[in-house]
């Protein structure tokens, strides 16, 4: 897949890699500007392009950019970063003139109306909030905040609540005539489609933009750190959040290999030495990772942990894990962990080639943070001569606690902590492993489908495409929420981190080593109807990896301290959710509606729940969940169906009797008539759910709801024009559907501020009453079809999403080609089956509501009866 890179006249620098792989085509346009570009007065503007260039041009009004892209199969974003703004679009390859038409139109010619950017600058306002209501984005700001004195780097990529506000017109169409010029730009174009083509379309809809005489602003130097700095806040929060940095080179500095395999061997994956030490042995954190960060200027490597305090300190956590990151500066971890690393890395670029996005985009970066076509290359080559000392040699240059930046966002019921605390356990940790370096150890050593059912064994399904040089397997059973009660809610859950604990053979660190070693994905899946286990990996290594598959599903032993550890994590989950408004009120949703139905329960379990379970009735349920007569096995990729037959049969077929999970359901809900459950949660935002009875997984209505769900829902669907572009109530607006097989339920979704509950609850039940008054327009129709079936086509790209759609439909009994009939069953969606849809489920009076928000906000008990819903 040849890559081919030209420049037109006016400067615009063009990438085309044709694959023809699938009908697919990925069109993306780079732009080089990201907030590192602005000006002091222009914080955030960077962003707010991001949201305006979709809202109209000359040619399309408000919300048709996103409709035509819909109506073509397609799906349309974009994404702001500090070193540059990409916009793009993917779809069919039939319309991938469609694609660059558009893509042209909005960088190009973009209306900014002064309206429309009225409403959007309130999104982003809401946008901002929802950022502020996040522990995880806020102490990640925090830190960039602290590590970066002058950079821009140091501000957020979003702006301001005050910068936001200050917008106008003006400012806005300014920056867009500075940045937005051809030679400022990069197209790329990566799919199903002939070049002689593709430079006609690109000349045709690029050739005549005009060229303008801009001037970047040179960015400041970020001036060598010779100190500690810190910084700690407290909040109302479940976890405390450690974030710590070290300021290293650019992208394309000699040292970055060794960096980057330098943080996936200290704290990527499960076989990572933070990993093992800080949170498996001492259990001091409930996540733990460290990584290089590396944009177009000097980056970071960065070091996370975040934690419940139990019987541990906040200085027991800091100086922990800087001691296990000073180790790195004395002690060479063993070649086969540098291994694993370096398989990790090197397989990064063989799995983004499954779809024309992925390499869409790993050629647009490239070209704009590196500037150099052969980096690649370049940069895989020196990974490949990575070794040991180099590890030794950067950790010693960069990890000094002189460069180091320390951020603690802890709990308001946690002990106070200063900054001089964290700069005094950070240096008391450091001389600690400067006087032992000679004692301590780093880490320890460690298209076409076939089908067999085998008796006293699993169901098989193989498709076999070797286009790409990986795998995918999915084991399912019937199992999940579904099968549990409230005495054991969240063991499914529970089960599925514990089935790679560990065998009779093999440590849970020894399981990870070995996949990761081979850089190959090895997990547990439990959702609402199913449990079973996930497996991916480059083909070279699928015997190997298929036989710890086997082994763990069928010889799973749940050590006792493999299980009291995850138990303290599961628990320490469910604490830390309730610091997420979407998913705090879509609990309270679920148990309203679904009540004594498993589905009214948390996935994940309660406190309760799951502090009850024990590792033996743990190991029981497991046993009788997973019986290899009651399995279906599915493998996709570059396998042949008669080796993964043999070794299913090694694995999975028993002659001995099995004993079932039994499961003994509670009749399914049904409301006639409103349901009201408020609840607090002080966050700055409120969250509205509004939800229906929806057809069941097996009933052929439910298409129709797909379809309606299409027209609702997508920057080109009513939700969003409506409740977000005219009324601008929020920056996220939804429709969802939970599919289950004895119930389900169709819901529209809304967080906002809490003063707009009344106006945003009537701005859904009108949507749904002009549903029922007038139904769907034709047009509306054709473009949600297209856009499913697009977008299915899409989802296909992806082994993984192959595998696990066979499973799942050959699970439920509807055959395991039902998902490549997908589209034809939406292809024979009519408006007739949509307004039957509608008038059967739609009813506000047998609605349920569920709204969280904060307290000081009151929420009338006739809210409901108030917007006329009875």
């Amino acid at each position: 897949m040849e890559v081919v890179r030209y420049q037109l006249e006016n400067g615009l620098r063009v990438i085309l890699q044709a694959r023809p792989s699938a009908p697919v085509v990925a069109c993306n346009v780079w732009v080089d500007v990201g907030s590192a570009d602005e000006e002091p007065h222009e914080a955030g503007l960077a962003h707010v392009h991001e949201h305006m260039l979709f809202k109209g041009t000359e040619r399309r009004g408000v919300g048709e950019i996103a409709r035509h892209v819909e109506a073509a199969g397609g799906h349309i974003n974009a994404f702001t970063s500090f070193d540059q703004t990409c916009y793009y679009v993917v779809m069919s390859s039939r319309f991938f003139e469609t694609g660059v038409d558009i893509l042209s139109d909005a960088i190009r010619n973009s209306a900014f109306d002064a309206d429309e950017l009225g409403r959007e600058l309130e999104v982003i306002q809401e946008e901002i909030k929802r950022g502020n209501d996040s522990p995880q984005r806020v102490v990640g700001q925090m830190l960039f905040d602290t590590a970066f004195e002058v950079h821009p780097y140091k501000l957020p990529v979003i702006g301001s609540k005050e910068s936001v506000d200050s917008f106008t017109r003006d400012h806005v169409v300014s920056f867009f005539s500075k940045h937005y010029r051809p030679d400022n730009t990069t197209l790329v174009l990566v799919g199903d489609f002939e070049e002689a083509g593709a430079r006609a379309l690109v000349d045709k809809y690029f050739g005549d933009w005009v060229a303008g005489g801009r001037k970047k602003v040179a960015r400041p130097e970020e001036p060598t750190q010779k100190s500690f700095r810190g910084k700690v806040e407290s909040r109302d929060i479940q976890d405390n959040h450690l974030r710590m940095s070290w300021h290293i080179p650019g992208v394309l500095h000699d040292d970055i290999p060794a960096l980057d395999i330098l943080g996936v061997v200290m704290g990527a994956g499960n076989a990572s030495h933070l990993y093992n030490v800080i949170q498996r042995e001492k259990e001091l954190v409930n996540a733990v990772y460290s990584m290089s960060y590396t944009p177009k200027d000097s980056g970071i490597f960065m070091v996370g942990a975040d934690y419940q305090l139990e019987e541990q300190s906040h200085e027991a956590v800091v100086k922990t894990v800087l001691e296990e990151v000073f180790r790195f500066r004395h002690l060479s971890p063993p070649i086969e962990d540098i291994e694993r690393a370096r398989v990790q890395i090197e397989s990064q670029e063989i799995y983004s080639q499954q779809s024309a996005e992925g390499l869409a985009m790993k050629l647009g970066r490239g070209d704009l943070v590196t500037g150099d076509p052969e980096f690649d290359q370049r940069y895989y080559a020196a990974i490949a001569k990575v070794t040991p000392k180099d590890l030794v040699r950067v950790a010693q240059k960069y990890l000094t606690p002189d460069q180091l930046t320390a951020v603690l966002m802890r709990s308001a019921s946690s002990p106070d902590v200063s900054v001089d605390d964290l700069q005094s356990w950070a240096l008391e940790a450091f001389e600690r492993v400067e006087t032992m370096a000679t004692d301590i150890g780093v880490m320890q050593s460690n298209g076409g489908f076939s089908s067999v059912k085998f008796p006293n064994g699993p169901h098989l399904i193989v498709q076999e495409d070797p286009s790409v040089a990986t795998f995918a397997m999915r084991a399912l059973t019937l199992g999940g929420l579904r099968f549990e009660t409230p005495q054991n809610n969240g063991i499914s859950g529970l089960l599925s981190e514990l089935v790679t604990s560990g065998t009779s053979s093999s440590s849970a660190v020894d399981i990870a080593r070995r996949m990761e070693g081979m850089a190959s994905g090895l997990s547990g899946i439990s959702g609402r109807n199913s449990f079973g286990m996930a497996l991916t990996g480059l083909s070279r290594y699928f015997e190997k990896t298929f036989d710890i598959f086997g082994e763990c599903l069928t010889d799973s032993i749940i050590p006792e301290e493999e299980f009291a550890r995850e138990k303290s994590l599961q628990i320490q989950g469910i604490r830390s959710s309730r610091d997420q408004l979407g998913y705090v009120n879509s609990m309270q949703f679920m148990r309203t509606f679904f009540g004594d139905y498993p589905y009214g329960m948390p996935v994940e379990g309660t406190e309760a729940s799951i502090s009850g379970l024990s590792a033996e009735a743990s190991r029981t349920f497991l046993k009788k969940l997973v019986r290899p007569s009651g399995l279906v096995l599915t493998a996709v990729g570059d396998v042949e169906a008669e080796h993964v037959a043999a070794l299913v049969e090694k694995w999975f077929v028993r002659t001995e009797s099995e004993e079932s999970m039994g499961v003994n359901l509670p009749t399914p809900p049904v409301h006639t008539s409103p349901l009201l459950a408020v609840q607090n949660l002080e966050k700055e935002q409120a969250y509205v759910t509004v939800g229906f009875h929806a057809p069941l997984m097996a009933d052929p209505l439910r298409y129709a709801m797909e379809v309606l769900y299409a027209i609702l829902s997508g920057q080109g669907g009513r939700l969003f024009y409506e409740l977000r572009d005219r009324q601008s109530l929020a920056y996220s607006v939804y429709a969802s559907m939970l599919l289950g097989l004895e119930c389900s339920t169709f819901t529209i979704n809304i967080g906002t501020s809490p003063e707009k509950v009344e106006q945003a609850l009537s701005g859904i039940y009108s949507e749904v009453q002009r549903l029922l008054d007038d139904g769907v327009t034709p047009d509306e129709l054709e473009r949600a079809k297209t856009y499913l079936i697009g977008n299915h086509d899409i989802g296909l790209q992806k082994y993984g999403s192959r595998a696990m759609s066979f499973a799942l439909d050959e699970l439920y009994g509807f055959g395991h080609q039902k998902t490549l009939e997908y589209s034809d069953r939406i292809s024979e969606v009519s408006i007739v089956d949509i307004q039957s849809f509608v008038n059967r489920y739609l009813k506000p009076g047998h609605s349920v509501v569920a709204i969280t928000k904060p307290e000081a906000h009151e929420v009338p008990a006739d809210i409901l009866a108030k917007i006329g819903v009875e």
